[in-house]
């Protein structure tokens, strides 16, 4: 504990650079901002306005992200799909980014607005990928326009079940931390981003002397600054989580592959299982040792196990 003749000088010190870094952060929100707008496109659909990305060529990936973020999380697909072969349209849910939440508060209105984007592009079928959160929307799509979906792909995906997992304390902290302000969310990630890493369940040495596994572990993390630009779309999809049923899984005929990492501190383990238990012929590949960011982690056994399923399309 910090002596008492302390207290004083350490909180001066604190405000004191508090007060030194604010301009810096004024200039990073901005700078993040800019960046996000200036990456993507923004089209009115006959269901509501959605902002998107068209990456690649080849075989149309709709790829859906999770919490944290917007379309540029779906663009990490780049980095487990070759984009000479795969043709990435990448959204931004609705409460993240530019996407309204009134463009798609409810699960079937979601998928009406993927399905109208997909409309207005000329893209009648797409193999859908998601991560995290963005499961239940990838859900709800494949299961009201089965013709348009070849294929749905759940990696460290949210389900039905869920709605009975406890989440642990400490997660809950750090998500109400990182959606609370943009500016404390600034500081974590300035002065405590391995302590960030070391929450989601990032703790093997050797990732972090991995450049390349870093680089995507690091624009995961980075591009969650500013919270305020998705926070509205997380708080919708844990309202939107609490309303799925099982029903509703046993009635999605499309082929599925669920990919899950054991050690998933996040979305437990058994949630993948009873996904995957749930839709018809779903194949369930497990991914040993492996948490919630494995997309990063365990990147080769996530790309082996997405290519050789659209290959079976």
């Amino acid at each position: 504990m910090l002596p008492r003749r302390l207290l004083p000088i350490t909180i001066a010190l604190g405000t004191v650079g508090l007060i030194w870094s604010l301009p810096r952060y004024r200039v990073d929100k901005q700078a993040a901002l800019e960046r996000f707008v200036g990456g993507s496109q923004y089209r009115r659909t006959a269901a509501g306005l959605i902002e998107y990305v068209v990456a690649g060529e080849g075989t149309p990936v709709l790829a859906l992200h999770g919490s944290g973020g917007g379309y540029e999380q779906g663009l990490l697909f780049s980095h487990l799909l070759d984009p000479q072969d795969y043709q990435l349209i990448a959204v931004s849910r609705p409460g993240a980014r530019r996407t309204p939440l009134e463009s798609g508060r409810s699960l079937p209105d979601q998928a009406r607005l993927y399905a109208a984007l997909l409309d207005d592009l000329k893209i009648d079928q797409v193999v859908v990928m998601a991560i995290s959160a963005g499961g239940i929307s990838a859900l709800e799509f494949a299961r009201l326009y089965p013709d348009r979906c070849r294929g749905l792909a759940l990696i460290s995906a949210v389900g039905p079940a869920q709605q009975d997992e406890a989440a642990p304390t400490g997660m809950v902290e750090l998500l109400r931390l990182m959606m609370g302000a943009d500016l404390l969310l600034w500081l974590m990630l300035r002065f405590g981003k391995r302590a960030l890493f070391d929450r989601l369940g990032v703790t093997d040495a050797a990732v972090f002397d991995d450049p390349e596994r870093m680089a995507i572990l690091d624009a995961i993390i980075s591009n969650t600054f500013p919270s305020s630009s998705w926070r509205d779309g997380v708080a919708n999809d844990i309202q939107q989580l609490g309303l799925m049923v099982d029903e509703a899984l046993l009635r999605i005929q499309v082929p599925t592959l669920v990919v899950h990492g054991r050690q998933d501190v996040i979305v437990p383990y058994h949630v993948a299982q009873s996904t995957a238990a749930l839709i018809p012929n779903a194949e369930l590949v497990t991914v040993e040792k492996a948490g919630h960011l494995m997309v990063g982690t365990h990147k080769a056994q996530v790309r082996t196990a997405l290519e050789a399923f659209v290959k079976r399309l």
